[in-house]
């Protein structure tokens, strides 16, 4: 039971809204059943929910689920980030037991997807200041943060940040760092580092094209 209900859930998920009738038939199907699910079993429904029918239903299966672990929360993070809430996802993440470093990136990019790009920055230093470490998405959006700002001085700490943790070296960080330069409007900057760059995509490409 616990492969079959798993599996047609996330079957739902990947099909998207469209199959949220399906997955509330699998879901009464599962109640009257008298199946208990696993947690896994739950992340599963709530994932559906989260994809399928939005935050009010998946909010239901959460607040209901005698179990929760990281990926439950983020989960319902991540639902609350992608429908603009912005608001309740932050309140969410207050009441988190034990935030990962996907949970801490979800919002960061939420907030900076929203154009709080002061929010962004102030969180990415409240997970530093937890010693929660920074990896390559929360450089990449802390660097698009400081173009939105466009606040350089700020950029090249965070430049220095990622030559020291290794990451400069990361296409995505070292897409966003062109982006970021080229925002503030520091082409040579740009420009240098795009050259310097052992592997380049589209991202850094389009970035210095930009700048």
């Amino acid at each position: 039971a616990t492969a079959t209900f798993s599996h047609l859930y996330q079957l739902c998920t990947s099909a998207g809204r469209s199959a949220l009738t399906t997955g509330q038939a699998a879901h009464a199907r599962m109640l009257v059943s008298g199946f208990v699910p696993t947690t896994f079993v739950s992340n599963c429904l709530l994932q559906m929910y989260a994809r399928c029918g939005g935050t009010a239903h998946a909010r239901g299966v959460f607040d209901r689920m005698p179990h929760r672990d990281t990926v439950s929360w983020n989960t319902m993070l991540t639902a609350y980030v992608h429908a603009g809430d912005t608001d309740t996802a932050a309140s969410l993440f207050g009441t988190m037991p034990d935030p990962d470093v996907v949970s801490w990136n979800t919002l960061i990019s939420g907030y900076c997807q929203r154009g709080m790009f002061r929010n962004s920055v102030g969180l990415s230093m409240e997970m530093s200041r937890r010693g929660v470490a920074l990896d390559r998405t929360t450089l990449a959006v802390l660097l698009k943060s400081c173009g939105g700002l466009d606040d350089l001085a700020l950029g090249v700490q965070i430049h220095a940040l990622a030559v020291k943790t290794g990451l400069e070296m990361d296409v995505r960080a070292g897409s966003a760092l062109v982006d970021m330069y080229g925002k503030c409007r520091s082409l040579d900057d740009a420009l240098r580092f795009f050259h310097g760059m052992g592997e380049r995509n589209s991202v850094s490409w389009g970035a210095a094209i930009a700048g």
